[in-house]
Parts: C-alpha cells; sequence; structure tokens
C-alpha cells in the first residue's frame, strides 16, 4: 500500500517541489525512508500535522480555529 499527500505541502528534501493533496507520495521515480514517512504522517513535522496518508484513508480534518476573546474596553 502507498501514501498520497493530504494536503498541499513543499517538501524540502525533493527540491522545494509543491506535492498537491490527492497525489501519490512519493512521486514516482523516487523512494523515501521509513523515518521520512513517518515524519510527513505525524505531526513532527514543521508543519505539525500529517500531511500524507495511507491510500485508502481519508485526509484528517483540519482543527478549527478557537475563537478569538474579545478585549473589554474599561474607562479610563
Amino acid at each position: 500500500m502507498g501514501w498520497k499527500v493530504a494536503v498541499d505541502f513543499v517538501d524540502i528534501c525533493d527540491g522545494n517541489r509543491l506535492c498537491r493533496a490527492g497525489e501519490p507520495f512519493p512521486r514516482p521515480g523516487l523512494a523515501a525512508s521509513e523515518k521520512r514517512l513517518a515524519e510527513l504522517a505525524g505531526s513532527g513535522n514543521r508543519v505539525g500535522c500529517p500531511l500524507i496518508i495511507k491510500d485508502g484513508e481519508n485526509a484528517p480534518e483540519k482543527p478549527k480555529a478557537a475563537p478569538r476573546k474579545r478585549g473589554v474596553k474599561k474607562d479610563a
């Protein structure tokens, strides 16, 4: 079973190539080490979320941003 790109990212180990969601990873003709696959499939990469998934899996949902707290103006 192979891997596919879950979210668009720039692969710094492939000449800063843009990898688009849905494409196979690594691109045909190249190989990636188990360490590199684990890095990109986990959250221990520069982006902090999984960038690739195994074929047949669904892409993880993007986390929703926490609501911002609005400051209360106080009279001086």
